[in-house]
């Protein structure tokens, strides 16, 4: 069945939008974060092509429009976006792309193809949200499958210091950002490959780590007394005693309640120790965690669950509706809600069909089925990483 709420979707771009809106854009973007663009490499490199960048903000979309502008170029967004209520209605009226995250969208695919056909370039951020920790996340292998079927060039665009300007669980600060463009993949190239190859080097060419990059060149983070706030929505577990949820930030530093561990992340991207255990880096802290649910989904009764708040989206009203209230579980078995919406309601999702899914730091998760997006909103404590991370590691020991 057609999925009815993209009946109105443009073919390509606003372009009158695009003409007006976007240099106003790209200039405050220049002036605010003084991006700084090398697109050498796509002299004479023929398009349209197929941009996929890595994902470090909110505004990533901005740093590759700087890069090919005037050219046209369209963006693939989650359609969760456009329930913002500021965000939401620019990307209806400039015709972005919408995506359903982490699940097969074959209208997305569509439009990309005919955006393409169209001489417009289409921007694809593969990992599918901005990066939790500031490394690479994971990009689906249907990468591989998406690009033969579009049969045109593939540019690969990296940038370093938008997430340490920018962190998905913290507040903005003024940073430096580069961007780097570069052809990866040729028509040709594209036909002697195949799917698991093209994916390969699609994850590769997109492999950043943004708080190392700082160090490597001796950069730092902007005068900022709130670096750390927000830190715990990500480091939920103590490397000192083992206790999860009781780390609290304030200013600079994050310290456990249970044991007193206390750590600063400094301007050189640095995690240092205040008193107690820690990791120099936000990825490896965050990949002691993962290591840890990677132990725990090894039990085969491994159940991981919490209180949730049920809300779907309305796509007459553009906004997510509240529809009950009830329990969250994860297993080998899949995703399961329980709750109430003055009647008994209960919802199944499969692993093995997603190797991830969206989620808002501390907040809630959410996961795309059937044309619809539905949010579990946690109602009791910062459980939102924690349960990516064993929907993860339950998909690569079940079902890679």
């Amino acid at each position: 069945m057609a999925d009815k709420s993209r009946k109105n979707d443009k073919k390509t771009i606003n372009m009158f939008l695009y003409r007006t809106l976007m240099p106003v854009l790209i200039g405050l973007s220049k002036i605010i974060v003084g991006v700084r663009t090398d697109k050498s490499a796509l002299k004479g490199v023929k398009g349209p092509y197929l941009i996929v960048g890595n994902h470090t903000s909110p505004i990533d979309f901005l740093y590759f429009t700087a890069g090919v502008y005037p050219q046209p170029i369209n963006f693939v967004v989650a359609e969760n976006m456009i329930y913002r209520k500021v965000y939401g209605a620019f990307i209806r009226s400039f015709g972005t792309i919408k995506k359903k995250q982490f699940t097969a969208d074959f209208q997305c695919i569509k439009q990309i193809k005919k955006n393409i056909d169209a001489g417009t370039h289409v921007l694809l951020f593969p990992e599918g949200r901005v990066s939790i920790d500031g490394t690479t996340g994971y990009i689906a292998p249907s990468i591989g499958k998406l690009i033969k079927f579009l049969d045109c060039t593939v540019v690969a665009g990296v940038t370093h210091g938008g997430y340490t300007g920018g962190p998905k669980w913290g507040k903005p600060r003024r940073t430096k950002v580069t961007l780097k463009l570069a052809p990866v993949l040729t028509k040709e190239e594209i036909k002697n490959m195949s799917a698991a190859d093209i994916a390969a080097k699609i994850t590769n060419s997109l492999r950043f780590d943004d708080n190392r990059n700082l160090v490597e060149e001796h950069r730092k983070i902007s005068r900022c007394n709130k670096r750390a706030e927000g830190l715990e929505k990500i480091l939920y577990k103590c490397p000192r005693c083992g206790a999860e949820f009781k780390n609290v930030t304030k200013g600079n530093v994050m310290k456990c309640k249970q044991c007193g561990n206390t750590v600063e992340y400094g301007r050189d991207g640095i995690l240092h120790a205040i008193k107690g255990k820690t990791f120099d880096y936000i990825s490896d802290w965050y990949d002691f965690e993962r290591q840890d649910l990677k132990e725990q989904v090894t039990d085969e009764n491994f159940r991981l669950e919490g209180k949730v708040a049920l809300y779907v989206n309305n796509e007459k009203l553009n906004k997510f509706v509240k529809d009950g209230e009830g329990t969250l579980s994860v297993s080998k078995d899949g995703i399961k809600y329980v709750g109430k919406t003055g009647e008994n309601k209960s919802l199944e999702f499969k692993i093995e069909n997603r190797g991830t899914t969206a989620f808002k730091m501390g907040e809630n998760l959410e996961v795309s089925e059937d044309g619809s997006i539905y949010r579990f909103a946690f109602t009791e404590g910062l459980f939102s990483t924690k349960f990516v991370l064993a929907i993860e590691e339950l998909h690569k020991r079940y079902f890679d």
